[in-house]
């Protein structure tokens, strides 16, 4: 049966990803360092390629030059790159940015963090799912007994995050109401040195490994 016009509009979602950091315990651009063939970035980007996003707004601060040159390299058309411009500030800097720009387009806003590659399509699109049961609800994933991003953000709740502190992230927003929750493990996991690199190189090859037996 077909949903009527006001449910599919309540329906449909853009994503964020946040990729403004410095990376200063990293020491390098974390987000373009290779991981198993492919940046850092590329997961996220391909996970929400996956996905019935309208669009996806890749948020840079630290390393845009870099970002913004791999971004034109790969010339996906729903993929738009928007400069954080006090990215210093922390990441609810980044959180208003995206907020903003999804404000007049009436849709839902689907965050999610450029650091975490283990997260994948699949699990995406079961917290969409479960999104979509109650779409005026936020929904977000769960892992080590907390509440985190990925997270999608209704309409109805997004001037929450346009008044976010700019060194806060969202979480607050996530533990201070009742929210829809998936289980995702690997939200647990994010890059911010090295050795997490090599670490998440040895996940991603023992996952691959499992996919093919």
């Amino acid at each position: 049966m077909e949903l009527d016009p006001v449910t599919n509009t309540q329906l449909e979602f853009n994503i964020a990803i946040l990729a403004a950091g410095a990376a200063s315990r990293f020491g390098a651009c974390k987000l373009l360092a290779p991981l198993n063939g492919k940046p850092v970035l590329n997961y996220s980007l391909d996970a929400a390629s996956q996905t019935e996003a309208h669009e996806v707004f890749i948020i840079t601060g630290g390393w845009h030059q870099e970002i913004e040159k791999h971004l034109e390299l790969r010339n996906a058309e729903k993929e738009h790159f928007l400069y954080c411009q006090n990215w210093q500030e922390g990441m609810g800097a980044s959180i208003q940015l995206a907020a903003n720009i999804n404000k007049d387009k009436s849709t839902a806003l689907l965050i999610m963090l450029a650091d975490q590659p283990l997260i994948s399509a699949e699990q995406l699109n079961l917290l969409i799912t479960r999104w979509r049961d109650q779409p005026e609800q936020i929904c977000c994933a769960q892992f080590n007994h907390t509440l985190g991003a990925p997270a999608i953000f209704p309409i109805s709740a997004q001037h929450k995050l346009l008044t976010l502190p700019n060194n806060q992230g969202a979480k607050r927003l996530l533990t201070n109401q009742i929210v829809n929750t998936v289980s995702i493990p690997e939200a647990a996991w994010d890059i911010d040195t090295p050795t997490n690199l090599a670490q998440a190189h040895t996940l991603l090859a023992a996952n691959t490994k499992t996919d093919t037996n």
